[in-house]
């Protein structure tokens, strides 16, 4: 008797115990969702503000300007 009220205990344990890990993953995920989008927004207001035209237009108000001339290579003989 004793045996299967101690059966009986570990099994209602264990059930608690697989619960509250499922809470803990769905938890998790929502957390990895939550990060993921905030991850990709922020990886668009990168790409925006890298833009060539974007990085012209905020370095003019410290006197820079772009250049219109391509740049040359230069030749080293040895």
């Amino acid at each position: 008797m004793a045996f299967l009220l101690f059966l009986i205990i570990l099994f209602i344990s264990n059930t608690f115990w697989a619960q509250g890990t499922v809470r803990k993953i769905d938890k998790y995920k929502q957390e990895v969702k939550e990060l993921r989008i905030k991850s990709i927004s922020i990886k668009a207001k990168l790409m925006d503000n890298t833009r060539q035209t974007q990085i012209a237009n905020k370095v003019k108000n410290i006197g820079l300007e772009e250049s219109l001339t391509p740049p040359k290579k230069i030749y080293v003989k040895k």
